[in-house]
């Protein structure tokens, strides 16, 4: 049997992925190979490491001796007995994400500060010398020529066509902003954060959903209800419970989903490591990013093929919009369109603008939060009447060091456990003056919910209980204020 030959390229440059990365991606979505077959690895040369692509663990062999190219690739994939028939224009494609790579547009070597992507990335220079993307209002736009229009309609040229078809430049500077917020290929921009999850779940979900751990209340209800009346099976996993997921994609589940940290307890799940478990069985996994934010966790980079947002909360930033977003690779994203188009779940143009306006300020704001609630968690810590407090940021908190390894900030959100009964949790809820009672998060302003109230109002108790969450559980929504004004407010209402 011939060894293995074990030629490196030297690292292009870029952000944070890699080239060979996104090639792989592509490979593993258009072969339909698993990361076992075709996958990146770092391996020694001269005692330096190099990233290597490797097929079947065999490392592909640069032409030139310095970068592989789409016909490296290409052949290497024949040496290996794999049928490329199916995709006469891999090359093509791969060439593509060569040159938007070396152009510096997928890894953002143009604007790689996440700060300077949230202002610049996506921005349509504009012949009136706005320093932002206008509104396009339009509804409809008009073409020269039929052959012109046909040009957009069948493909052959990007450009707009029908708003409530995604078709709107407001909507496309938008969705490249996103897209280079979370190191994606591409973005999909929704009327709200469960029409993404919907329209994800119809294109990718058929085969069955694993939701792992806890997850926004209407998400539970449409995969425990609505996705079973339409025959998709759906699975549900505690955190805890990673070891029965193997049975589940054994059985065929096409789609692992959950959040982290998650809502409420504020759990952290392992990105890598339940990416790892899924792609061995060829699912895909998609991450809910909303509690976390582009600013401190960045799920792509960690494994995941889709990151999701409900763009109502963090990205959106100032409770004045509702909106969603749907982030990965263009091939996967390809058949979620449809869904998004045909199930009328487009934003308007006007709430585009006020998204991007709010995504310029996403990182001063989030960062802010993260400072604010980590205070905000030790004071409470500290608190006699506080039996716990949930949240990553605390050394003592049993996801902390997952956290750590994953995330760069710790976020806004934190859960605290009063002691007593649920009468003493609602009058402490009930006396705060800064808090607002209100069931959203992400916004510059500080809101406390109960679980039990609100996003988990409609779990059985048993079903409560098994998830860990109590009747006695705030979660808090950390804002821009003070965090001494904040503590003071807690204080004084928890007495």
């Amino acid at each position: 049997m011939p060894q293995p030959i074990k030629v490196h390229s030297q690292h292009p440059p870029g952000g944070r992925c890699t080239l060979y990365a996104l090639y792989a991606k592509e490979l593993s979505s258009s072969l339909g190979l698993d990361r076992r077959v075709v996958h990146t690895d770092r391996r020694d040369a001269h005692g330096e490491g190099f990233p290597a692509l490797l097929v079947k663990g065999v490392a592909l062999q640069p032409s030139d001796g310095v970068i592989l190219s789409p016909e490296d690739i290409c052949a290497g994939l024949a040496s290996a007995g794999l049928d490329l028939s199916a995709v006469p224009d891999l090359a093509a494609r791969l060439e593509a994400i060569q040159e938007r790579f070396l152009e510096g547009v997928e890894c953002n070597d143009k604007n790689e500060g996440l700060s300077t992507r949230c202002i610049h990335a996506g921005e349509i220079k504009d012949a009136h010398g706005s320093p932002h993307t206008p509104i396009y209002t339009t509804t409809t736009f008009k073409f020269d020529s039929t052959a012109d229009l046909l040009d957009v309609v069948e493909g052959r040229k990007a450009g707009s066509l029908y708003t409530r078809y995604g078709l709107n430049p407001t909507l496309f500077s938008l969705e490249e902003k996103l897209a280079a917020l979370e190191g994606a290929e591409a973005a999909w921009v929704f009327s709200s954060g469960m029409a993404a999850e919907a329209s994800l779940f119809f294109a990718h979900g058929r085969k069955g959903v694993v939701c792992i751990g806890d997850a926004y209340g209407g998400t539970m209800e449409f995969l425990s209800s609505q996705l079973p009346e339409l025959g998709i099976p759906t699975y549900f996993l505690l955190g805890s419970e990673l070891d029965g997921l193997k049975t589940y994609l054994e059985a065929g589940a096409g789609l692992v989903f959950f959040e982290t940290p998650t809502n409420p307890t504020l759990e952290v799940l392992d990105i890598r490591k339940i990416s790892a478990i899924a792609h061995e069985y060829g699912a895909l996994v998609a991450v809910d990013n909303t509690f976390a934010s582009p600013v401190n966790q960045s799920p792509l980079a960690l494994g995941a093929d889709f990151v999701v947002h409900s763009a109502t909360k963090y990205l959106g930033g100032h409770s004045d919009i509702t909106a969603g977003a749907l982030m990965g690779s263009k091939h996967l994203l390809a058949s979620v369109w449809g869904w998004r188009k045909n199930l009328g779940q487009m934003p308007a143009p006007e709430t585009a603008s006020l998204l991007a306006r709010s995504l310029r300020t996403l990182v001063v704001r989030v960062e802010r939060q993260n400072a604010t609630a980590q205070a905000v968690a030790k004071a409470m810590s500290r608190h006699p009447k506080v039996a716990r407090v949930l949240y990553p940021g605390l050394p003592d908190f049993p996801g902390h060091v997952v956290a750590r390894s994953q995330m760069q900030g710790f976020g806004g959100m934190l859960t605290i456990a009063v002691k007593g009964a649920y009468e003493d949790a609602v009058w402490a809820v009930d006396k705060l003056k800064l808090f607002a009672i209100a069931p959203s998060l992400g916004g510059v302003e500080s809101l406390v919910t109960m679980p039990v109230t609100t996003t988990h109002h409609g779990l059985a108790t048993e079903e409560r209980v098994r998830r860990g969450i109590s009747d006695t559980m705030i979660r808090l929504s950390i804002g821009l204020e003070d965090a001494a004004d904040l503590i003071a407010d807690l204080e004084q209402a928890l007495g």
